[in-house]
């Protein structure tokens, strides 16, 4: 079940599967993730990092 539309997947749609694994409608995820956040809505995963967070992790002298 998408839990942004709520509604069952059926045969032939197209089912996007996001890093996290969760899975959504492409056309209910594709529009939450470009006009509302750009974040999971089941688990809040950022599943696009700013490049700052991805370098460097180790912490300054």
């Amino acid at each position: 079940m998408c839990s942004i539309c709520l509604s069952e997947y059926e045969v032939g749609e197209h089912v996007r599967t996001l890093p996290c694994y969760h899975q959504y409608h492409q056309g209910c995820i594709d529009p939450w993730l470009l006009n509302v956040t750009a974040l999971c809505p089941i688990c809040k995963r950022d599943l696009f990092p700013s490049a700052s967070s991805t370098c460097g992790s180790a912490p300054l002298p």
